[in-house]
Parts: structure tokens; C-alpha cells; sequence
């Protein structure tokens, strides 16, 4: 049936090049039937019917200019705008939040000096911070500077 009609309009095809073209006819037929056109452009036919107007209607260049027709399009215009911003706007989404870098802690080696200021070495103070429990503030309260 499709053939048929595409055959009409398209009648000097030879076979080997129509049946590519066929085929091809076919494919956007049946996805223009499958495919929700009306309810897709619902919103936005409202707002291109407000700036198109049949090419009868429209005045000449000079009646234009003579007459309010330039202003009652600029403000179809201006509401055509608005409405396809509002639109955009909506199908935008979020930037991503910008994470903070992970910075890893510098590490003290176990020989060097420990970063508290006493000259023993880091070992020796960490090994006599964790055998040392506070009795007043527990052992959560151990560091190296107090």
C-alpha cells in the first residue's frame, strides 16, 4: 500500500535504487505514526501560533513601518521568548556541587622529630601517648601537646 503511494510520487525509480528509497519511506511513515507528535508540540504550538501569520496577511515593508503591526509583533515576540526560556530553563538541570579536594594528612615518618616540639622522635612520643590514659579528661583527651 505504502509502495503504491510512494510510487506515485516518486514514479522514474528504477527497482534496485526505489526499494532503498522504499524501504527508507517506510521507516519515517511507521515513525511518524508511532511517534506522539501531537501532545509533544501542544505547548509550543500555542506559542508559534501567536508569531506566525499567513504571508497574505502580512503588510509590505513601508505599511510595516507606517502602522502599529511592528509593535504588536515585537510583543508576540517578546512572549514567544519568555515562553521558550521558561522552557529551557525547566529542562536545564542542576550543575554539579563543587567538591572540596581530598587532601591527604602529611605523614610523619617514625624516625622523624615529632611536630610537637620536643626533640624525641615521633615514635617515641606516640608510643607513650597510646600506654597513657588521662585519668581526668580519659584517654580521647592524649595528644602530643597537652
Amino acid at each position: 500500500m505504502r509502495q503504491k503511494t510512494i510510487s506515485r510520487l516518486l514514479p522514474s525509480l528504477n527497482d534496485a535504487v526505489g526499494s532503498l528509497i522504499y524501504d527508507w519511506c517506510d521507516g519515517y511513515l511507521r515513525g511518524i505514526e508511532l511517534a506522539s507528535w501531537p501532545t509533544l508540540l501542544a505547548p509550543e504550538a500555542a506559542a508559534l501560533a501567536m508569531t506566525s501569520e499567513p504571508v497574505g496577511k502580512m503588510p509590505t515593508l513601508l505599511e510595516a513601518l507606517n502602522n502599529e503591526y511592528l509593535q504588536e509583533q515585537a510583543t508576540k515576540a517578546r512572549f514567544a521568548a519568555r515562553i521558550l526560556h521558561a522552557h529551557f530553563l525547566a529542562q536545564r538541570s542542576e550543575p554539579p556541587a563543587r567538591s572540596q579536594p581530598v587532601v591527604a594528612p602529611i605523614k610523619i615518618g617514625r624516625n622523624e622529630p615529632c611536630p610537637c616540639g620536643s626533640v624525641k622522635k615521633y615514635k617515641t612520643v606516640l608510643f607513650a601517648l597510646t600506654n597513657k590514659i588521662d585519668s581526668k579528661r580519659g584517654p580521647m583527651a592524649l595528644s602530643c601537646f597537652g
